[in-house]
């Protein structure tokens, strides 16, 4: 079985900012396409049939795999009309030009066993491989628990600009890019802000390898302009593992070096039942002190709980901090499973 949170997707520029529409698990088949046509290197044609597997699908995106049959079957019906525009230089004229195409230009569904298989189009294929130039790539394992299709879509657009850390998007230009520019209800900011654009940086933020924010311009009077700022997320900060240092190991006494023989008498045991438990039945008080900081500081940590848990586990963990806590019977699971991650880690 392929592990995709690891594999690589690699994408023209001309395709990131290219205005195109799909949902969730369209958009998810074609990213999962992309990094299997990249592990097929420079052979991949307009002839070529990239295969995805339910088992794998639900895998990469933490989903159950009995949905995931409905998903992959419903999305071969619906993938076959999308299209995408393109903006480039004509290659004849050297004019600009607007190239549109089907995403693909075959898809095969095999019924009770799970497979889909898609074939690019020509026009696409070049957009996919064999970039040497102009180019961005990510991990599937940064997208692969958004929700949201504007989250993956602005992700991209950002890390295209990633050794820059900014990026100033004329409004009407990221409409168009999204392909909402027709949503009469998104001519009003704040609600293409709340519907779209809010939710995006949310989940960019809680789930990506970087951190965004966004400010933003006016012409006169009127906003045209969002500044996104962004940065990558540090790897793990050891000062902050301080907060979920082990319990304190008991000094351990050689007999031959030990001042006092053990006592019998009644002091002794008065003394012995309010001494400190042992070493092996001592409290681990890590994960508290994990929940117990500030959201700011946890961030690190936290992703790299979130990492570790078993699909279950996570959407658990989802439901637990936005509970706040008040489900106590799912502690022990993510305390074993904190502590589990923290022996990776030697700590």
């Amino acid at each position: 079985m392929r592990t995709y949170s690891k594999e690589i997707v690699v994408k023209s520029n001309k395709l990131i900012e290219a205005s195109y529409r799909l949902d969730l698990v369209e958009q998810r088949i074609i990213l999962m396409a992309i990094s299997t046509a990249r592990e097929t290197g420079a052979g991949i044609t307009s002839d070529t049939f990239l295969e995805i597997k339910a088992l794998d699908f639900s895998n990469a995106f933490s989903l159950d795999v009995n949905t995931t049959y409905d998903q992959l079957k419903n999305a071969s019906d619906t993938l076959f009309n999308r299209w995408i525009m393109i903006r480039e230089l004509d290659p004849i004229t050297g004019k600009p030009s607007e190239l549109k195409t089907r995403w693909v230009s075959a898809i095969r569904y095999v019924n009770s066993a799970g497979i889909i298989r898609i074939q690019f189009s020509a026009a696409v294929v070049p957009y996919i491989t064999r970039l040497e130039s102009n180019f961005t790539s990510y991990t599937m394992a940064s997208i692969s628990q958004m929700t949201s299709t504007y989250a993956i879509r602005l992700f991209e657009l950002l890390v295209q600009w990633g050794k820059i850390g900014q990026r100033e998007i004329k409004l009407t230009e990221l409409k168009t890019i999204l392909c909402v520019q027709e949503e009469k209800s998104y001519d009003r900011l704040e609600r293409f802000k709340t519907k779209v654009i809010d939710i995006a940086v949310n989940q960019i933020n809680e789930y990506s390898d970087i951190t965004v924010s966004y400010t933003q311009r006016k012409s006169g009077r009127t906003v045209t302009h969002l500044i996104f700022s962004f940065q990558a997320k540090p790897l793990v900060n050891l000062d902050l593992l301080d907060c979920v240092q082990p319990p304190p190991k008991k000094e351990k006494v050689h007999p031959k070096t030990q001042k006092h023989p053990i006592q019998t008498n009644e002091k002794s045991k008065h003394t012995t039942n309010n001494a400190k438990l042992p070493e092996a039945t001592q409290p681990d008080h890590r994960f508290d002190n994990f929940l117990a900081l500030p959201q700011e500081e946890q961030e690190q940590l936290r992703v790299l709980f979130n990492e570790n848990l078993s699909p279950p586990l996570k959407d658990m963990w989802k439901k637990y901090r936005a509970d706040e806590t008040k489900n106590p019977e799912f502690k022990p699971m993510f305390k074993a499973a904190f502590l589990d991650m923290l022996k990776k880690f030697e700590i």
